[in-house]
This record gives structure tokens, C-alpha cells and sequence, in this order.
């Protein structure tokens, strides 16, 4: 069973993005979880003249909460959506023998990640995390917890329902 988090919302205050930031490095560093942060606008991909892609101006971090599982992100854009970047398939590219995917990127105002892989230990450290991030940073933070675990809060039946395999 595969079990995903999926939030969204907007930075209550665009300058406390700086302490989210440190708040949520001092978390991953008492948990030894990596982190990369995002500060700065990419430059626009330019090929033979034209521009491929626009430019990404997305801040914040990701946090790896699991090595088998995408980051927590907590980026976002110029205006303070919460935002990450996803990336779809443009079709196949021919490089000599080899066939290539050819992916393209764009914004995606809400983010998600998969727990099941680290079964109810990590959902319940995942929901703690935006439980946090919606108390402290992002006031209308938006969470759909497939689990429900979101809004009841009910350990045991999280418990029964993904560590029952």
C-alpha cells in the first residue's frame, strides 16, 4: 500500500523564510537527515539563442527524512507559495545507441511524499513536521493525509493500517 502526503499553503511572512530554514536544518541535524538548501534564482537554460526553461527563483530547503523516499519540501516561490519542482517526460531522445528521456520542469504548487516505505514511525514524523511548519510558518498550510492520521491523530490506527503487512 502505498501511502502519500500531499500539502500546500502559502509562507505566512516572507521574512521568517531565513528561520524556517534554520529551524527545519537544527531538525534534520538532530536527526542526521541531509538537506539541500535552495537560495537562489537559477539562470534561464539557454540553447543556440533560445531560452529552454524560465528562470526558478525557489528558496527554502529539502529534507531527506528517509534515504528510499522523495525530500520534504520546503521551498518556495517569489510570492511565498509553497513550491517544488517536478519534472515530466517530453518524450524519447536518440543519443547514438542509447535512448534518452527528455524531461522538462515546472512549478508545482503543492508538494507530496510517500511514507509507506518507513511505515507508521515516519508518517507520524512526517505529519509532526508540517504540524509544525503549519503552527510556526505557513498558518493556511493545507494537508491531505490519505491515512487520516493527519486529523485524528489516532497512533494506533496508523499503526494497524500501514504496519499490518
Amino acid at each position: 500500500m502505498r501511502v502519500t502526503l500531499r500539502y500546500s499553503g502559502t509562507l505566512s511572512d516572507l521574512a521568517r523564510l531565513d528561520s524556517l530554514r534554520e529551524d527545519f536544518r537544527d531538525i534534520a541535524a538532530i536527526h542526521a537527515w541531509p538537506v539541500d538548501l535552495l537560495d537562489r534564482e537559477a539562470p534561464a537554460r539557454e540553447r543556440a539563442g533560445r531560452t529552454l526553461a524560465p528562470p526558478l527563483a525557489l528558496a527554502g530547503l529539502k529534507v531527506v527524512v528517509h534515504p528510499q523516499t522523495d525530500p520534504l519540501w520546503l521551498t518556495f516561490d517569489e510570492s511565498g507559495v509553497l513550491t517544488r519542482l517536478g519534472s515530466y517526460p517530453l518524450g524519447q531522445a536518440s543519443t547514438g545507441m542509447h535512448k534518452a528521456q527528455r524531461l522538462a520542469f515546472l512549478h508545482q504548487s503543492q508538494a507530496s511524499i510517500q511514507t509507506s516505505i518507513g511505515g507508521s514511525a515516519l508518517h507520524a514524523t512526517v505529519v509532526g513536521l508540517l504540524d509544525y511548519l503549519k503552527r510556526a510558518y505557513v498558518h493556511d498550510l493545507q494537508v491531505v493525509d490519505e491515512t487520516g492520521y493527519w486529523d485524528s491523530r489516532d497512533a494506533a490506527a496508523l499503526r494497524r493500517l500501514m504496519d499490518a503487512r
